[in-house]
């Protein structure tokens, strides 16, 4: 293309990310670790990979993570000496005069970063006195922290989901946790539905979704009449909450927070909100009004994307799973190279994790555990292991998508470490000499 010439603005913050209007006198700079001063944050995230190499126990590996800092992750970790332990890693920056929830006044000269949480109050645990540590991005810092880390925590069903799964096990087993990963239970549905079903509806519609919600066992399985209406509800329930306020951008609502803690587990804990009401009637709405148009918003939808027969509405009927190529650009080069569309059961908040975004009414998944694993660590010939959608990566061979039959049906592969094992399931070698 045309060489094209742009001029760039940096301030003390960082670059500028917003045109200088006539007449404007602020402008948005962004504070970013990536457009800091050099060596005012220092990252060896690769020499912390490399270092894992190294590590021969639970505590060699938390501290290892300590040179990680551009990327916030968690890192958990289990030793053959019943070890078990979790370290955060990144740099979570001290902010003074301000929260980080919104945009900081730079022209005052109260607002800014001094510095960075030191790596020793990060949150972590070694050996907790529960025997177990689970983390699903959920919230792992109390209100009266004075170090919030976030302000933007993945919603906690996933969690409670494992705690309460965990709760049931005698004895933990690579086909509990096998079940655990392709476990599909709602547990916001669970939370959300009898407030749902609290209120009294008269629209037709309504009444006919409310039934077949309260008839649900709360299991988001890709065969399920009762999750594909939830499904559809919860989305209607946020586009007539929040469509009316932020128009063409709650695409962008749907898009960045879908699997965080949001207005629709909140807002039913508070009838009282004026976000209930529409800005775009003449009319004042509260929960029953919003609720009983979400819920027959729902029902039309089925009716006009699956058909009137509701013997044929299921959840995998609207919601699928597709591994397209870059390259398939044409109905040959999709059939080679493309895999799917296949019904897969599964939300954003449930273990099995395969969530849409539904802003504009597609509920394909697009984000999947591409891969599963169980290890025992009293036996690494016994780890089981399965990734979507095959090895390869060469199309037309028959390790291109041969594991997604194993990954859509839960099941996981043998995956031997040792020598020996190795060599006895050897089905061919390929050797690459310089």
């Amino acid at each position: 293309g045309e060489t094209r010439t742009r001029t760039a603005f940096r301030t003390i913050y960082g670059p500028v990310i917003t045109s200088l209007e006539p007449g404007v006198e602020a402008a948005v700079a962004l504070r970013w670790y990536g457009s800091l001063p050099e060596g005012e944050l220092v990252d060896r995230t690769m020499g912390t990979i490399l270092g894992f190499m190294d590590c021969r126990s639970v505590r060699d590996i938390m501290k290892n993570v300590e040179s990680t800092k551009i990327v916030g992750l968690n890192f958990l970790a289990a030793d053959v000496n019943g070890n078990i332990g979790w370290q955060s890693a990144g740099a979570v920056p001290n902010r003074r005069g301000y929260s980080g929830r919104l945009p900081a006044d730079g022209s005052s000269g109260t607002q800014g970063w001094e510095g960075f949480l030191p790596f020793e109050q990060m949150p972590a645990a070694f050996n907790p006195p529960e025997g177990v540590i689970v983390n699903c991005n959920h919230r792992v810092v109390s209100d009266r922290d004075p170090n919030p880390i976030s302000h933007s925590w993945t919603a906690p069903y996933r969690y409670e989901r494992v705690m309460s799964l965990l709760g049931e096990m005698s004895e933990p087993t690579i086909e509990g946790f096998r079940k655990m990963q392709t476990d599909v239970y709602s547990r916001q549905a669970e939370a959300l539905l009898p407030k749902v079903l609290a209120y009294r509806f008269t629209d037709p519609r309504a009444l006919e979704a409310a039934a077949l919600l309260r008839g649900w066992d709360r299991q988001v399985r890709a065969d399920s009449l009762g999750a594909a209406v939830y499904g559809v509800f919860v989305t209607e329930l946020v586009r007539a909450l929040l469509e009316d306020e932020v128009g063409a951008d709650l695409f962008y609502y749907f898009h960045v927070m879908f699997s965080k803690y949001l207005i629709q587990d909140v807002i039913l804990d508070r009838p009282g909100s004026k976000l209930w009401d529409r800005k775009d009637t003449p009319q004042v709405e509260g929960p029953q009004e919003i609720l009983e148009q979400a819920l027959a918003a729902a029902i039309e939808f089925l009716e006009r994307e699956l058909g009137n027969n509701r013997r044929r509405w299921s959840w995998g009927r609207l919601h699928t799973v597709e591994w397209r190529h870059a390259g398939a650009t044409s109905s040959f080069t999709r059939k080679l190279l493309n895999s799917g569309p296949y019904p897969v059961g599964g939300d954003s908040h449930t273990l099995n994790a395969q969530g849409p975004i539904a802003a504009k009414g597609e509920y394909r998944s697009l984000h999947i555990p591409a891969l599963r694993m169980v290890v025992p660590l009293n036996d690494l010939d016994g780890m089981q292991i399965v990734a979507a959608i095959g090895q390869s990566g060469q199309p037309g061979h028959r390790h291109y998508d041969d594991m997604v039959r194993p990954w859509l049906e839960g099941e996981l592969l043998n995956l031997p470490l040792s020598a020996g094992r190795v060599a006895a399931t050897l089905a061919s070698e390929l050797t690459l000499t310089p």
